[in-house]
């Protein structure tokens, strides 16, 4: 749904990589030319250009559009994610036992 809602102009038109960058190079593939020239391109986060190149986190994960050149992250951008996700769970956590512990003003 929200690949159609960025195709379609709504949405803030973004996509980033837990919205599908691999799902998003097969529908950019497949749209027929001319069809939605103001479909959002993939970008290059560092230029911001329009790029053919994707990262995969492997090989068993490379199922890109054969268009698109792939590219896997060394394992020290590996290990930076994996940190980054595991400080965004445990904030989360914390938000979330903060809420259940948070007393409602209606129940």
């Amino acid at each position: 749904q929200r690949l159609k809602d960025i195709l379609s102009g709504g949405s803030d038109r973004k996509i980033v990589n837990m919205d599908g960058i691999l799902a998003y190079t097969h529908v950019l593939k497949n749209l027929p030319k001319g069809s939605m020239p103001n479909a959002p391109r993939i970008l290059d986060p560092r230029t911001q250009q329009s790029t053919q190149h994707v990262h995969v986190v492997s090989q068993a994960w490379n199922a890109a559009a054969e268009e698109y050149t792939t590219h896997e992250f060394d394992s020290a951008d590996l290990q930076n994610f994996f940190k980054q996700v595991q400080s965004h769970v445990r904030v989360r956590k914390i938000q979330h036992l903060y809420h259940q512990l948070t007393p409602k003003c209606c129940s």
